[in-house]
């Protein structure tokens, strides 16, 4: 036998002889926390935690021998745990036999084997479909079903500590204070079934949180789709908000992401009159809730905001005629427009047009200078790009150019109908002799898109600017002011209406 053997051999039996007498304080032992979660294993659970650290999906590394060595020796003690081998320092000898101690390195193989623990644990009740998909609610619910009232309060204080410490809550948040609750209430129940659980009202009121939550955003969602894109049945949706608005109402200085989410229910829900209102305040209130509003909900919002703007510029509202690019160019800086640090053409567009209303024409040229390698989206950027430049041109009023821009053929199918439409903008202002005829031709090619070629809400709006624009050429409505203000409301009423800023704009020169 060996020096090192020997004196390993020795060290035991002191520590046999010490324990028994009592001569060595039971604090050197090897306890942990890892002591406290495999006492309550069976074991069968403890066969079970063996094949996990066994299994290269769960853990795996060169540590992985060193872990199974350490649970396999304290295995041996299950489920008393002590035995005075168990000091650490006689553990140490027996994993690294022949090794001078190293600070810390049996520390650190025991927090990776605590580490695996908790994870199968967690593991095993995902597998029951009784879990969150938080681990530290699953790891205090299991301390509480195992009765490991240390571990437990430990755990609740960290809970405790790190939702004090969060700034931003979203849904899931919310969601997950009303499990911790209702774990408290259940567990309540099954150690006392005739004893009310003290809990209750708190369970209820994180309840209410999450439902009244989740009622008001996906309603905000259904009224955002609504308007936008897919147009639904929304009558019993929101007759049940009605009910629950007087609550929302109380509840929401509380709650800020309620009071986000209702705010843009205002919005979306407001009569035109009083729509400015409602939406500077969702916009004075998203530059207050920033740094406690989460990331995505944050940039969702501000796309509602942004496409709201959209569609009342679209539809010729003075207010939002004003405000849209205020709002674009804000949005820009943010870098809330980009995707992969680029722009897609339809936001592009939107810049431009509003920019160009706004008359900030040098910023929308260095803009589209700016972004002319940057565009995403499209198989054809060079079309986006010199579709936007037409544009800008006739903004300023250089014809010329403009058609120079649109003359050159479009691969794009979108923008090579939006040239012809343009075309016939920039012929008008130039008050050219072949307009009519342009009209004329416009009109046939319009009629003889496809549904696959152009959309059929498209082909309406394109349709309705042509006749328009015929009207708005008839010598009979120039310099009678009643008239042209009974085109400026048929602009306006008309929903499909491409280019409706710009009709409303050479309506003013008729009159």
């Amino acid at each position: 036998m060996d020096i090192v053997k020997l004196l390993d051999h020795v060290g035991t039996i002191y520590y046999n002889i010490s324990f028994f007498f009592h001569l060595r304080p039971l604090k050197a032992m090897f306890n942990s926390k890892i002591l406290q979660i495999l006492r309550g294993l069976s074991q069968e659970e403890l066969k079970q935690f063996q094949q996990y650290i066994l299994s290269p999906y769960f853990v795996s590394g060169r540590k992985r021998d060193e872990i199974l060595s350490l649970f396999k020796l304290l295995k041996r003690h299950w489920p008393a745990f002590d035995h005075p081998s168990l000091a650490k320092d006689i553990v140490y000898r027996k994993l690294y036999p022949g090794e001078l101690p190293v600070s810390s390195k049996l520390e650190k193989l025991m927090s990776r084997l605590l580490g695996h623990l908790r994870g199968f644990i967690i593991q095993q009740e995902s597998e029951l479909g009784r879990t969150t998909n938080d681990e530290l609610l699953i790891l205090m619910k299991y301390y509480r079903q195992r009765q490991l009232t240390n571990l437990l309060q430990i755990s609740e204080r960290k809970y405790e500590q790190e939702l004090a410490q969060k700034k931003q809550f979203d849904l899931a948040d919310y969601y997950l204070q009303f499990q911790r609750e209702q774990q408290i209430v259940d567990d309540e129940r099954n150690y006392n079934v005739y004893k009310t659980p003290r809990n209750l009202p708190h369970l209820l009121e994180s309840l209410d949180d999450y439902f009244l939550i989740s009622r008001l955003k996906y309603t905000v969602q259904m009224l955002a789709l609504n308007q936008a894109v897919i147009p639904v049945e929304t009558k019993d949706s929101l007759a049940m908000i009605q009910i629950l608005l007087p609550i929302i109402e109380q509840r929401r200085h509380t709650i800020p992401l309620l009071n986000l989410y209702y705010l843009a229910y205002r919005l979306l829900t407001a009569a035109v009159d009083k729509q400015e209102q409602a939406f500077q305040a969702l916009r004075d209130y998203l530059k207050q809730c920033e740094n406690t509003t989460p990331p995505p909900i944050y940039s969702a919002m501000q796309t509602l905001v942004r496409n709201f703007c959209v569609d009342r510029w679209i539809l010729g509202q003075p207010y939002f005629l004003d405000i849209t690019f205020d709002v674009y160019r804000e949005h820009l800086e943010a870098g809330y427009l980009y995707y992969q640090d680029k722009l897609l053409p339809a936001t592009i567009g939107n810049i431009v047009q509003t920019g160009l209303h706004s008359r900030a024409y040098d910023w929308i040229r260095d803009f589209l200078e700016a972004h002319r390698d940057r565009i995403i989206g499209t198989a054809y950027p060079d079309n986006v790009y010199r579709y936007n430049l037409a544009t800008y041109y006739l903004a300023i009023k250089d014809y010329d150019r403009a058609l120079d821009c649109i003359y050159d053929a479009f691969d794009d199918s979108f923008y090579r109908i939006a040239s012809r439409q343009l075309e016939i903008q920039v012929l008008y202002e130039m008050n050219a002799e072949t307009l009519d005829a342009r009209l004329d031709a416009f009109k046939i090619f319009i009629y003889r898109l496809t549904d696959e070629q152009c959309r059929v809400t498209r082909k309406e709006a394109l349709s309705n600017f042509v006749d328009l624009l015929r009207q708005m050429r008839s010598t009979a409505n120039w310099q009678r002011p009643k008239r042209v203000q009974k085109l400026k409301e048929k602009a306006l009423s008309t929903k499909n209406l491409v280019a409706r800023a710009w009709l409303l704009k050479m309506m003013d020169n008729l009159a």
